[in-house]
């Protein structure tokens, strides 16, 4: 189910990110042999979404430059 959820999520150009996962629920996942591609995983919530923020930053950044240089 969380490797269909990626896969929808990624024809709209979006993570997927699997967020405070158990360790027991890892552990079996590994035993089971189970992979997840394509999901990142993080232990909370803030440590989530630092991608995902990083990159907004970036594009704000790149947004602000090109509206200086336009203006000028």
């Amino acid at each position: 189910m969380l490797s269909n959820i990626a896969n929808m999520a990624r024809v709209l150009d979006a993570q997927t990110v699997v967020v405070g996962m158990r360790p027991q629920v890892a552990i079996t996942l590994g035993e089971l042999g189970l992979t997840l591609p394509g999901i990142n995983t993080a232990l909370d919530v803030d440590r989530g979404l630092a991608p995902s923020t990083a990159s907004l930053m970036s594009r704000k950044r790149t947004y602000v430059q090109v509206e200086r240089s336009n203006t000028l």
